[in-house]
């Protein structure tokens, strides 16, 4: 459900189910800096993890998987 080709600056996509903005491209690297758009906080991911449509698939916390001690860790 991703995206195959480069965003633009300004595009408007999803990063898993919330809306975010593209502020920067970096090809070289597969790269964008993106901005949900309710927010001021801007973030890198690989374009690759941004698509057109929201993904709301049901997932579960990688928590569940350190044992007792997990709570340490939060």
């Amino acid at each position: 459900m991703g995206i195959y080709s480069l965003p633009h600056i300004n595009d408007t996509l999803f990063y898993i189910n919330k809306e975010v903005k593209v502020t920067r491209v970096y090809a070289l690297f597969g790269l964008v800096i993106v901005q949900y758009l309710n927010e001021h906080k801007e973030f890198c991911v690989d374009y690759h993890a941004l698509s057109l449509k929201p993904d709301n698939t049901n997932s579960i916390s990688l928590y569940l998987f350190e044992g007792e001690n997990h709570e340490q860790y939060r």
